[in-house]
């Protein structure tokens, strides 16, 4: 009887080596791409969650946002997941921090006063900042000592090139914040005019008319001036599905009750608020402006459940810097345990 040998499979006999050529690149990718040596510029709308915590809700709230408005950034490597890749800032489980991290600032609502004052060097904290600047801001200090998260938020587009090199392990973006409004605004700084950050920077039709002066020379008009997209801080944190911060620094050239405003405290638990002081050098009319913001901010926090922080001495007093610290009453007897501890 005739042997039936089995026919061999048709086909391109290379095609196992093809599969794990594909295989192998795959893999170096992702091993590039966790270490940071790869960077993607995703749409932001397509790699946050779809539906972030608190869902049907606040997908309701911003049904019919405009959806022509760009939201450009720079996102992270631990977004979306549950724990940060190896070499990250994320620190391993330890009683160690990073004390080589120098601090810049001692005065009240700096770096160095914030994390020993009232974080009392917590570890793995999340922050928001808006109005960032070019990265070199107080998040920072906290993120490189005690591996905190966070998002930061930059209008001016040379400050936003400069924040996302700096700051490649937060979510970067490059947005101005409008109250409870979407929509395109001018944005002025004193780089378009003669130095570097665009940090002093901030939206044209939101400025005092003295600091419009100031920045262009009494020119009143906005023509020339780059525009920037314009959202609520409440949308954007609602995209990122985030409920939940423990430092937001707010610092946009008098625009701080406009950015704070947007905000639904009743859903968004804050514990430690630092607003920048605007009108500070101010004369005149400038200097009542600033003092007005800021009987207005301190009421619109009052009743979202906050409190000032006053300076616990009269050195303190002398070194008040340029903040106001406001902290969630609920977190009171906490800090009044770390200032002790």
């Amino acid at each position: 009887m005739p042997v039936v040998r089995p026919r061999p499979p048709q086909g391109n006999s290379q095609a196992p080596w093809g599969q794990l050529l594909v295989a192998a690149a795959a893999v170096v990718f992702l091993v590039l791409l966790g270490t940071g040596r790869i960077r993607i510029a995703p749409s932001i709308s397509s790699a946050v969650p779809a539906s972030p915590p608190g869902g049907s809700n606040q997908a309701l709230r911003w049904a019919d946002h405009p959806q022509s408005l760009a939201l450009p950034g720079q996102l992270p490597h631990w977004l979306g997941a549950a724990a940060r890749t190896p070499g990250s800032l994320q620190l391993e489980d330890g009683p160690l921090l990073n004390e080589t991290v120098h601090f810049g600032s001692q005065d009240v609502g700096g770096d160095a006063w914030l994390y020993r004052n009232l974080f009392n060097k917590k570890r793995n904290g999340f922050f928001v900042e808006v109005g960032a600047g070019a990265g070199g801001s107080p998040t920072r200090s906290l993120q490189a000592a005690a591996g905190w998260r966070g998002m930061l938020i930059e209008g001016d587009a040379g400050a936003y090139r400069q924040l996302s090199l700096a700051r490649p392990d937060a979510i970067c973006l490059h947005a101005a914040i409008c109250g409870g409004r979407f929509g395109t605004v001018h944005w002025a700084s004193r780089a378009q005019q003669q130095q570097g950050s665009g940090s002093s920077g901030g939206i044209w039709e939101l400025m005092p008319a003295e600091r419009r002066q100031a920045l262009r020379g009494g020119e009143e008009s906005a023509q020339g001036l780059p525009t920037v997209q314009c959202f609520p801080l409440q949308y954007l944190l609602d995209k990122f599905g985030i409920l939940a911060i423990d430092l937001l620094v707010v610092n946009v050239a008098g625009a701080e009750l406009e950015v704070l405003s947007g905000l639904d405290f009743s859903r968004l638990a804050v514990k430690v608020l630092t607003v920048g002081r605007s009108g500070g050098s101010a004369t005149g009319s400038g200097a009542q402006q600033g003092s007005s913001q800021a009987a207005a901010i301190a009421e619109l926090l009052t009743q979202a459940s906050f409190e000032a922080v006053p300076p616990a001495s009269e050195g303190e007093a002398q070194h008040q810097g340029s903040w106001t610290v406001f902290v969630s009453s609920r977190l009171r007897h906490h800090l009044r345990q770390a200032s002790e501890a």
